[in-house]
């Protein structure tokens, strides 16, 4: 979409059937496809709590402006920074994050 490079990193995952809400849902493909920001895991818990996606750096710079713009608005993202970095510090806790040195090149 931005025609840069996509550059692995370690995402938070959310499992479960998760409304991310219709003015995400409305903007994320066309706005940010590759923010890389959360990995949304399904229905079913997986192995891990965490997924390594590829992230556009344009896609990850928009879509926590598109974040700050909605909390203006008085309706954060149910996802946004404060939650996902709680999220993180919980799985943390259970689980260490995947280092991206140990990926197969």
């Amino acid at each position: 979409m931005h025609h840069e490079p996509l550059r692995p990193v370690v995402a938070v995952t959310v499992y479960g059937l998760v409304d991310v809400g219709d003015r995400y849902a409305a903007t994320h493909s066309g706005e940010f496809p590759h923010h890389g920001l959360i990995g949304l895991g399904g229905c079913v818990p997986g192995r891990s709590a965490w997924t390594i996606v590829l992230q556009c750096e344009r896609c990850r710079a928009r879509e926590l402006e598109w974040e700050r713009d909605l909390a203006t608005t008085g309706v954060p993202f149910r996802f946004d920074a404060a939650a996902r970095s709680k999220l993180s510090a919980f799985w943390a806790a259970i689980e260490p994050p995947p280092s991206l040195d140990e990926l197969p090149r």
